[in-house]
């Protein structure tokens, strides 16, 4: 289940290296990042997101000269794949095997819908709709 998950977060992860075009936000939140642990403090000087993300970013930004943008993704992907044992460990516990199955497998497969919407298809420069270039499925209008 780990597996399938860490290998629907993967694909793609270079995508649009050395710059943020995968999701505009990094170009907000990655340097940031990175500054904290460069001698800006730990104050980020922006809170349009809660800071969380920042602090578990920073420490993996220490020894790059500059933002790294795939050490932030591979951090989150990390982060996602706790979430992933996380849902699978409750959902075991609180309701039993089949359900902590259920929520594991959940979590794993969500990250295809996120990988769908965010990139864009072939021959699609961001114009128009990512998702009806990419998505295996039918979209409805």
């Amino acid at each position: 289940m780990l597996a399938l998950a860490a290998a629907l977060r993967l694909t793609g992860i270079e995508y649009g290296l050395p710059f943020p075009l995968l999701n505009p936000d990094e170009r907000s939140i990655v340097p940031r990042a990175w500054a904290m642990v460069h001698g800006g403090g730990l104050d980020p000087h922006w809170f349009d997101y809660p800071s969380l993300v920042m602090y578990l970013l920073a420490p993996f930004q220490a020894w790059q000269d500059d933002p790294s943008y795939l050490a932030a993704r591979l951090t989150m992907v990390v982060i996602a794949l706790g979430g992933v044992a996380a849902a699978w460990w409750l959902g075991q516990r609180a309701y039993g095997p089949l359900a902590g199955f259920v929520a594991g497998r959940a979590q794993s497969t969500r990250a295809c819908c996120c990988w769908l919407l965010s990139s864009p298809g072939p021959g699609d420069a961001g114009a128009g709709s990512p998702l009806r270039s990419r998505s295996p499925w039918p979209v409805l209008p």
